[in-house]
């Protein structure tokens, strides 16, 4: 995605990003560096332990949340960042931010969490909490408040670890396949765990990346296409498409059958009776709801389609929760208060099968206005049958009760709501190419007045107008409008 992209739960450590340390129920937007506007031409984002990673389409890494151990990369340890701040360059070679970055993992190991970065020409770099060798640069120096190399090891590279395709953060620990489809870790290998998949079970810390071995310590993991890590286990995809696994078990982690306290492999092993992993048959992007000429629009992009044969757009009405329910007496949109009511509002054609970025959107011309609000999901149907079920997004009709006039326009367009209270807003103008030719921070009166934006001399044509709350960071009015005649 290149857009704007909202995040929602807990934020006591600012990860959600909004310039506030507010728990959200529904998503909101993440806002720009020192709360200005908002973050765009996001490519990636990673979650970690409090805080959140984002990598721009021109390779800056951003970040926020929780500091303590460096894990922002921003080169000290201030914490909380309820907004985002750049990763600085450390020993990257950069001029003054980390730049030329591929892809970006958050580690999820408690507060002393580390994040890895992925540059164009296969090196990684890591900072945040090392005190366990998570960041594979030699040392347990901890922290490391921006970014580090991670060293050769032994990888037969020369001095830094090279030729690496993809990344992964564990717990306290770290991995990376490289271009010969060979699997390297480093880190925390916990005691009767095994985590790093090296053959050695006790308690141990690696600085340096080291190759995880074959089933029973045979030789080494091979033909690895991806790999997964969590607190103390890890999981691989090889070209075969068979999952292997190892570390700790105890709970189930490993799929053999057996688990309980002490129950782990130091080396890979087959989950029990586990077919072939495919690729699904459709990898949906982005899944949105926003007031479009006073009706719910649905927007999705898919990034690939296998076999697939259409959409379906599926509305519901959360019931009213009982009184005194919810947190403070607020509901959380999908509580267990009651059940939600799905019903078909409409298809979609798919693609069939498609390698490219393909966008979709319907509009629910018919809503149920009894409630301001409701909910949608999509149900992704193959040629043979099988379906899926997209996320939930929701969808508040009130947001709808903002208009703007006159259109067509002149100089001044005027924008009022009856929402009843007054809101802080940024109102922005976009051109046909998508250019930003306005914008204003202004306050709509909540009593059915108006409030007056003088516009720039404009060239006839269309445009679009952009309202945002931004006080919740909420999109709260997308519509289309025309200035006539000629600027003067």
């Amino acid at each position: 995605m290149t857009e704007p992209f909202g995040l929602g739960g807990g934020n006591g450590d600012g990860e959600l990003g909004d310039g506030t340390t507010t728990n959200r129920w529904t998503p909101v937007q993440v806002v720009g560096p020192g709360g200005v506007g908002f973050l765009t031409g996001i490519t990636a984002v990673s979650a970690g332990y409090g805080f959140s990673v984002a990598l721009k389409n021109d390779g800056t890494v951003w970040a926020w949340g929780y500091n303590a151990n460096g894990q922002l990369g921003d080169g000290t340890t201030t914490t909380p960042r309820t907004s985002p701040v750049q990763v600085v360059t450390g020993a990257s070679g950069c001029a003054t931010y980390l730049c030329s970055i591929a892809a970006v993992d958050a580690g999820t190991g408690g507060p002393s969490a580390h994040v890895l970065a992925l540059k164009n020409d296969g090196t990684v770099w890591a900072w945040g909490g090392n005190g366990n060798g998570e960041l594979g640069d030699g040392t347990t120096t901890t922290p490391r408040t921006s970014p580090v190399q991670v060293v050769a090891g032994a990888s037969g590279c020369a001095t830094y670890l090279c030729g690496i395709t993809s990344i992964n953060t564990g717990g306290l620990f770290s991995g990376a396949v490289k271009s010969d489809s060979t699997l390297w870790t480093w880190g925390g290998n916990a005691g009767a765990a095994g985590n790093l998949g090296i053959g050695i079970s006790t308690a141990t810390i690696v600085t340096a990346p080291m190759q995880v071995l074959g089933p029973g310590g045979v030789g080494f993991l091979t033909g690895v296409t991806a790999v997964s890590e969590g607190i103390m286990h890890a999981l691989a995809l090889t070209g075969d498409s068979m999952i292997w696994n190892w570390g700790d078990g105890a709970v189930g982690e490993l799929g053999t059958s057996s688990g309980g306290a002490g129950y782990y492999s130091d080396t890979p092993l087959q989950p029990l009776s586990l077919c072939k992993i495919l690729p699904l048959p459709v990898e949906l992007l982005v899944f949105t709801a926003i007031c479009s000429e006073g009706k719910a629009k649905l927007q999705w992009s898919t990034a690939t389609e296998i076999n697939n044969d259409y959409f379906t757009i599926e509305r519901a009405i959360q019931p009213p929760c009982p009184p005194n329910g919810g947190v403070n007496n607020v509901c959380p949109p999908l509580g267990g208060w009651g059940a939600l009511d799905w019903a078909s509002i409409g298809t979609v054609k798919g693609a069939g099968n498609s390698s490219t970025t393909l966008n979709y959107s319907f509009v629910d011309t018919q809503p149920d206005d009894e409630l301001g609000l409701r909910y949608y999901r999509l149900k992704q149907t193959d040629y043979n049958g099988n379906y899926t079920y997209s996320e939930v997004v929701s969808f508040n009709k009130n947001n709808c009760s903002m208009s703007v006039y006159p259109n067509p326009f002149d100089k001044t367009i005027y924008v009022s709501s009856g929402t009843g209270t007054d809101v802080n807003a940024l109102f922005r103008i976009v051109n046909v190419l998508g250019q930003e030719v306005c914008a204003r921070n202004i306050i709509i009166p909540g009593d059915g007045t108006s409030a007056g934006i003088n516009l720039p001399l404009l060239a006839s044509g269309m445009y679009v107008v952009l309202v945002n709350d931004t006080d919740n960071s909420t999109l709260l009015l997308n519509t289309k409008v025309i200035r006539a005649g000629v600027a003067k």
